[in-house]
């Protein structure tokens, strides 16, 4: 009889068992399925360092998945928008979630002169340099205009041509070391046109001469007083 007894707890217990771990299966399935997701823009291929992401090649490399929550890594890129127009900073292995410390885009620090021009315009660099190119007082964001001479007869080509990088990329990145200003430099970089571009060009190698002429940022802000004696 204690035999029987002794049978019928094990069998029991074996059943209860048993319904634990189907009702623990059917709960986590269900948490499964409930579980919030997000979507997430995944490597379907390796992906290699220095890439742009274009709307032509982002199909190649990439595709928006869901993930669970839980799942998605800290800085996810979350749309095909968002990765466009961006560079890869290192190899991306295929099934990598992509994330934005993955990428270079024209507001990284270390971000290519290229990221950071407009569609349309291009970064045309100018010598200049002495007092051909106000001595060494141009910052980016000044504008200047181009004074073109040749003995005596000037004309004005162009004007408001705002500097957008000042002297080489070496010289920039010690400045940001060192949290200085360049005063010393050769060259002035302006983002414009092509058309701008080719006519900065004729400028250089026309055979005239020419002065980068600074102009204030702000009309009639100057405190120097520049009336006229007598």
């Amino acid at each position: 009889m204690k035999k029987v007894y002794l049978i019928a707890v094990i069998v029991a217990l074996i059943a209860g068992f048993a319904t634990f771990l189907f009702a623990n299966e059917i709960s986590e399935r269900s948490s499964f399925t409930d579980a919030k997701r997000t979507t997430v823009v995944t490597a379907i291929a390796d992906v290699p360092q220095n890439v742009t992401i274009t709307a032509e090649n982002f199909a190649t490399y990439f595709a928006e998945q869901d993930y669970i929550d839980s799942y998605v890594l800290s800085g996810a890129v979350t749309s095909a928008t968002d990765a466009l127009n961006s560079v890869t900073r290192y190899a991306i292995f295929r099934g990598e979630q992509l994330t934005q410390n993955k990428l270079i885009t024209s507001d990284s620090e270390d971000a290519t002169l290229s990221l950071t021009i407009p569609e349309g315009y291009v970064a045309y660099p100018i010598a200049a340099s002495g007092t051909n190119a106000a001595d060494g007082y141009i910052a980016v964001g000044d504008k200047v205009d181009i004074y073109v001479y040749q003995g005596m007869t000037t004309t004005i080509p162009m004007s408001n041509l705002e500097v957008f990088k000042v002297s080489n990329n070496t010289a920039n990145k010690t400045a940001e070391a060192n949290n200085s200003e360049i005063t010393d430099y050769s060259t002035l970089t302006f983002i414009v046109t092509e058309a701008q571009a080719q006519q900065l060009f004729e400028i250089e190698n026309g055979g005239s001469r020419y002065k980068l002429v600074l102009k204030p940022r702000v009309a009639g802000a100057s405190s120097v007083d520049i009336t006229p004696e007598g």
